[in-house]
């Protein structure tokens, strides 16, 4: 998201057009950071809502999976804040990243490696993975909690 915000000034070479605007530099990269955000915002409550939707449509067409005795909203809303919340600091260090270099590779590669480097991270438990951004989403996935007895299922129902 980062980068394809600022690819629009650097595949046009537009970013002296950008800065003769009578705007202060801040305004223009807060409004870059702002949009780049809201897309990210856009995209997981996309993600949440049709995640959302086609439980109850594979309810619909598999009748014997339950789903409509099961609300998952609070999983939903919890998780997906969680993630929304935590890539904020990649989102930050990826558009600096970004409006450093033009190019697509070096970004892009620089957030790969950031990525398997907190996974990797996370996942080891090293005591100190909460300082490295790129592992923060992973570390906000493995403390979404669901309540025990929370699943409802036929043999319950009987």
């Amino acid at each position: 998201m980062a980068f394809s915000v600022n690819n629009i000034e650097h595949k046009n070479d537009t970013w002296k057009t950008l800065f003769a605007q009578p705007l202060n530099k801040f305004a223009i990269y807060a409004a870059k950071y702002l949009y780049a955000v809201s897309l990210i915002f856009v995209c997981l409550f996309l993600f949440a809502a049709l995640t959302y939707a086609f439980g109850y449509l594979l309810q619909a067409i598999v009748p014997e999976y339950n789903f409509n005795q099961y609300d998952p909203s609070s999983i939903l809303i919890n998780s997906y804040t969680k993630l929304f919340l935590s890539s904020l600091g990649i989102l930050s260090l990826q558009f600096i990243i970004s409006l450093i270099w033009g190019d697509f590779l070096k970004p892009m590669g620089i957030g790969f490696v950031g990525t398997i480097m907190g996974i990797i991270t996370a996942n080891v438990g090293w005591k100190y993975a909460y300082l490295i951004p790129y592992s923060l989403p992973t570390l906000a996935l493995k403390i979404t909690k669901v309540k025990k007895g929370f699943i409802v299922t036929k043999k319950s129902i009987k």
